[in-house]
């Protein structure tokens, strides 16, 4: 009995921690508003009354029920990520790339660690701040940060991805020395850093990044 219980109390939670048809939707009208998507290129679907279906919108796929894909690359986003799209319960690839944010919403990636997000591209964009980026879900493989607003030392919460296989942190503006943290990328296999400020010397602990194929820092200062 006290099995049964048990098995009907997960039951319980997993379908609690499942996001209903309408939840997802409302995820995405959140996005759509704070990213002024009534000034999109292209919107067609998006809060479209006739459009019932989030599946048949402009840039998702779907498996399911679930967003499996977001993909709205060189689309007029702008302002901020609502973090509530990293909620989607099946969300795997998010494609932001080249447009006008600013912020990520990393802040809130918390609250979010059963998320299965896999590849996140916001390069190109005019994001000027990582907060929260060492809070990623487990499950992210790829981050593309390139051609941002992003400047300083290098971050060190980007040394606490240590899932991520692809970094692309190319065309921003760090500076001074990379961080003996970076070895702590074990499985990062491309990381490209090229054209930033970065001076001094290479440490020794990149020796540490055994999986390793691409690691790219032409065009800095070293």
């Amino acid at each position: 009995m006290r099995s049964s219980s048990l098995c009907l109390l997960l039951v319980i939670a997993v379908a609690d921690a499942a996001l209903t048809k309408d939840e997802q939707r409302q995820h995405l009208l959140r996005f759509y508003d704070l990213t002024d998507g009534t000034r999109w290129i292209e919107n067609s679907g998006w809060n479209d009354t006739n459009v019932d279906d989030y599946c048949d919108w402009f840039g998702i796929e779907c498996e399911g029920d679930n967003v499996k894909t977001i993909s709205l690359e060189d689309n007029n986003l702008v302002g901020r990520v609502a973090k509530v799209i990293y909620e989607l319960p099946e969300l795997q690839e998010l494609n932001l790339k080249d447009n006008k944010l600013r912020d990520g919403g990393f802040g809130e990636w918390d609250e979010f660690a059963d998320s299965k997000l896999k590849t996140l591209n916001i390069a190109g964009n005019a994001l000027a701040n990582l907060e929260g980026i060492d809070k990623a879900p487990a499950s992210l493989r790829a981050l593309h940060l390139s051609d941002n607003a992003l400047k300083g030392t290098f971050p060190e919460a980007l040394t606490k991805l240590t899932n991520v296989k692809d970094l692309f942190l190319s065309f921003n503006s760090f500076s001074g020395t990379l961080p003996k943290s970076i070895g702590k990328l074990s499985n990062v296999e491309n990381l490209y850093l090229y054209g930033n400020d970065l001076t001094g010397q290479i440490p020794q602990e990149v020796g540490k990044l055994n999986k390793v194929q691409t690691f790219t820092t032409a065009e800095n200062k070293f």
